[in-house]
């Protein structure tokens, strides 16, 4: 019997592959867009494999990132190492997740 899809199993395939499904590059928005952004922690929401919270890290941002998936965290970290940078990347359900109150850049 096949196991049926949840929100976490949608991701966990596509993201267990090697290649990264979306790339290395932040998206084009944060891009165009990071200097409009405060110095100080940040906290990215179902981040996928993490090239933007990679992308802020290295852009001095103290990064926090959450994900479904547990394979999109470990390629978070992954992407992170040879870079330098750290991200506090965790594996968490968004419908769940307690992202505080006033504590990331906005």
């Amino acid at each position: 019997m096949t196991e049926p899809v949840t929100p976490r199993s949608m991701w966990e395939q596509p993201f267990s592959a090697d290649t990264y499904v979306f790339g290395t590059e932040p998206n084009e928005f944060l891009g165009e867009n990071t200097s409009a952004l405060r110095a100080g922690s940040v906290l990215c929401l179902a981040e996928g494999e993490g090239r933007n919270a990679v992308y802020l890290a290295e852009a001095g941002y103290d990064v926090r990132s959450v994900d479904l998936s547990e394979a999109g965290v470990v390629k978070t970290l992954r992407l992170a190492e040879p870079r330098r940078v750290h991200v506090d990347a965790v594996t968490g359900d968004l419908a769940q997740f307690d992202i505080g109150t006033n504590r990331w850049t906005q």
